[in-house]
């Protein structure tokens, strides 16, 4: 915790902060404050709404920031964003498709519709039906 604060009598952000000593700039009336993990400095503006972060205005709002929070990339996290791994993909075990669903089971994939069982593929590549199999016709 910080036990003093830095007044700048100048415009601007400081060059360089420690990082439990933040500063306060009483021409423009804005505090800044070095990251935890950085020697970044973290400005909050005169408006409480209103943040930037080595000079770039953030522009999410908290609750936008908060729908990431939690997340981590390739995976789904429930009600939260979900962030693709740098190869573009996510994993998950259910997919929905309006009235279709996909979900993966003891490493089978589950075909339903409307909630009913229609078909499953096997890790061995078999496909069990529910029912009659029509083996011809239109897609």
């Amino acid at each position: 915790m910080a036990t003093t604060i830095k007044l700048k009598n100048g415009s601007g952000a400081p060059t360089t902060l420690a990082k439990s000593e933040p500063a306060f700039d009483l021409t423009n009336n804005r505090l800044y404050t070095a990251s935890n993990t950085s020697n970044t400095i973290v400005e909050v503006g005169t408006n409480p709404s209103s943040l930037s972060i080595a000079g770039t205005a953030v522009t999410s709002t908290a609750a936008e920031l908060n729908l990431l929070d939690g997340s981590s990339a390739g995976t789904v996290v429930n009600s939260k964003g979900v962030v693709y791994s740098g190869a573009g993909q996510v994993k998950g075990t259910t997919l929905a498709l309006g009235s279709w669903v996909i979900e993966e089971v003891s490493n089978h994939l589950i075909f339903k519709y409307n909630g009913n069982s229609v078909f499953k593929v096997m890790t061995t590549g078999a496909i069990v039906a529910e029912g009659d199999i029509t083996a011809f016709g239109t897609a």
